[in-house]
């Protein structure tokens, strides 16, 4: 038999729980968000458009 906690540990794990329950009856909305994240996560590369590569060899000059 489970024993109920009293007071505030109480409340603590009905709002867990709730929020368990929650996800469980919406596993389309917690698959999205959790792709959303893992998408948003990702580290984007700069952009390489206005690089100039210099055939020859010679230094090409760095303006910063």
């Amino acid at each position: 038999m489970h024993k109920k906690a009293s007071g505030r540990a109480a409340i603590q794990v009905e709002h867990h729980a709730g929020w368990f329950n929650w996800a469980r009856r919406h596993p389309g909305v917690v698959l999205l968000s959790a792709l959303a994240m893992a998408i948003l996560a990702l580290p984007k590369s700069p952009k390489t458009e206005n690089t100039e590569s210099d055939a020859s060899g010679e230094e090409v000059h760095l303006f910063i």
